[in-house]
């Protein structure tokens, strides 16, 4: 690396001070001596804007930006009046508006695939769950009994698409809110109505000289939040359970150490299950292990690394290598020779340090392209041509590796893969299936409650450490924890899951 790009020894943190996890500490400290930077030395170097870390600054018109005083809230307004209270919810609201968006993309990526699958006209993929697509159908009151698969299909694609196309009324899923927590979103007028509404309401109402009081503007943000949580992301979970398989326990292997010296390492990282799945037939053709094979290589190992990666591991066992900090340290390893990503979560720095370790790094969504990687377009319709030319180029990385490797000898094996159907199935059998054991030992308190801990881990603060003793203290005060997303990496590594 250039002498004006190397690190700057004094700006660094102590590996201990930034990780809990010793194969990520492992490959910061090689990337240190390598030169290279990680996102920890970038969150090192760059500290946070404090104007902007208290939500004080107003940049939403070309009046601003605006800057307020947290420390004396009220002794100023911004140029159109706007007080600190306005400007934060604005902010704030913006922030919801944006992940909201995020999830109602995704799932309704995953619902025009459905509608393909149903249709015919896509046959790569299947629905490999039929039983879950009447249950989801029975659950937002679509008639099942007598009537064909297909005609059922098509009703429910035909509802969940009101998901995001309806403008008044409620989203369909609203029908699975308890009874008395939906009383209560009615008297409080949260109740989505459909996502892209509330998005774009949400967006207009926090312009300037629109909505100027911080309780409405909140308001917005709880119905908009409400559509991703009960509208585009149950939609996607759904969706793919229909088409990919509902998940039950597998027993998975976590962290660096699944990278495998002898093999071509390909790492799918990113939210979408339609690459990655289509991966999972690309890395097991017979012509393709032969290439490998002909490559000097003993096989071809397919990793992945956050949520569709967590996805994977938890319905087909496929080992994952790391939470979303991880994700440029497992390149230092310089055994990664492939990475294809999609959306959401993906580091522009990635493109940085795969160039450093001469790992290809591909983009396969027409959402999300990365400046320095090589672009291959993921078609629905034909997926196997960018996967497959995903592999053949891993190949090509692997015949040609010209890099020491370095892989921590660190593999965490543990148990993914409860959802809430087999759980059902768990506590209640075949026949019997029920919440009904848990239930009764929350109300006779030998078990406190139930914790769902879910969120990615961050630079700036050290990684896996919240996550981990949060959930040791849950666990030692008899709550339940359900885990999912970089927290449920964070607590496989350190032996809990």
């Amino acid at each position: 690396m250039p002498e004006d790009k190397k690190i700057i020894e004094s700006k660094l943190l102590s590996v201990k001070d930034i990780t809990i996890c010793d194969a990520t500490a492992q490959m910061i400290t090689k990337a240190r001596r390598d030169g290279v930077e990680l996102c920890f030395d970038r969150a090192a170097s760059m500290k946070p804007c404090p104007i902007g870390a208290e939500s004080a600054c107003c940049k939403h018109c070309s009046m601003g930006p605006c800057r307020m005083n947290s420390k004396d809230p009220y002794g100023k307004v911004g140029v159109c009046g706007a007080t600190i209270d306005t400007i934060m919810a604005r902010n704030f609201g913006r922030m919801v508006a944006a992940g909201t968006s995020a999830h109602t993309d995704h799932g309704m990526a995953m619902l025009d695939l459905f509608r393909e699958v149903v249709n015919g006209r896509n046959t790569d993929y299947t629905i490999k769950d039929p039983q879950k697509l009447l249950d989801v159908a029975a659950s937002i009151d679509i008639p099942v009994e007598g009537r064909s698969l297909q005609d059922v299909a098509n009703d429910l694609y035909a509802e969940l698409e009101r998901t995001y196309t309806q403008v008044n009324g409620e989203i369909p899923f609203a029908k699975r809110v308890p009874p008395k927590t939906l009383e209560t979103w009615r008297k409080l007028g949260i109740v989505p109505r459909g996502a892209m509404r509330e998005i774009m309401e949400m967006m207009h109402r926090t312009a300037i000289g629109v909505d100027q009081h911080y309780e409405n503007i909140t308001k917005q943000a709880c119905r908009t939040a409400l559509a991703d949580g009960w509208g585009g992301s149950m939609v996607s979970t759904e969706i793919s359970d229909i088409l990919y398989g509902t998940p039950s326990p597998v027993v998975a292997d976590v962290n660096m150490g699944v990278l495998k010296e002898k093999q071509v390492n390909i790492i799918i990282h990113g939210h979408e299950p339609n690459l990655f799945e289509s991966m999972i037939a690309s890395v097991n053709s017979p012509t393709l292990i032969a290439a490998a094979k002909a490559a000097g290589a003993e096989g071809i190992n397919l990793v992945g690394m956050c949520c569709s990666g967590a996805e994977m591991m938890a319905r087909h066992g496929i080992p994952h290598a790391g939470n979303f900090t991880s994700t440029e340290a497992i390149l230092v390893t310089g055994a990664v020779d492939a990475m294809g990503v999609d959306i959401q979560c993906i580091k522009q720095g990635l493109a940085k340090v795969a160039e450093c370790y001469k790992t290809p790094l591909f983009t396969t969504n027409t959402r999300c392209h990365i400046e320095g990687a090589e672009h291959i377009e993921f078609d629905d319709h034909n997926p196997a041509a960018c996967t497959d030319e995903i592999v053949i180029r891993a190949i090509t990385r692997f015949k040609n590796r010209s890099l020491p490797i370095e892989i921590p000898r660190i593999v965490n094996t543990g148990v993914h893969g409860f959802s809430y159907e087999y759980i059902n199935y768990m506590l209640g059998g075949s026949f019997r299936g029920s919440y009904t054991p848990l239930n009764e030992n929350i109300i006779n308190g030998r078990i406190r409650g139930v914790a769902g801990v879910v969120g990615c881990t961050n630079p700036r603060v050290k990684q896996d450490y919240v996550h981990v003793e949060l959930v040791r203290e849950l666990i030692k005060n008899d709550v339940l924890v359900l885990l999912t997303g970089c927290a449920q990496i964070a607590l496989a590594k350190a032996g809990l899951c």
